[in-house]
């Protein structure tokens, strides 16, 4: 199974998957331009991913994430935050 979501969607949907168990195994997860809540002018608490969210992650889990640079509603640079959490080296394309 496949999962994609987009902007709050995509991020409701990481938090979903860093903290609830699987029951079904995922083999992608698609992300359009997730926000990421807790960057400056976008904190709010219930949105907020644990600190330590990409080590709940499910294994062996491949997680693409698509940003435009262009995105009027949320900034190119959440992106980057993501892939400080998740370098490509850990099963992840940012």
């Amino acid at each position: 199974m496949a999962v994609v979501g987009h902007s709050l969607g995509a991020s409701f949907l990481l938090k979903y998957l860093s903290e609830e168990k699987q029951v079904q195994p995922i083999s992608g997860v698609f992300l359009i331009a997730p926000p990421y809540w807790g960057a400056e002018d976008w904190e709010v608490d219930e949105y907020l991913l644990c600190e330590d969210f990409e080590s709940r992650l499910p294994d062996k889990q491949n997680i693409i994430f698509y940003h435009s640079r262009d995105d009027q509603w949320v900034p190119f640079t959440h992106l980057a935050m993501y892939a400080q959490k998740l370098p490509k080296g850990d099963n992840s394309s940012v």
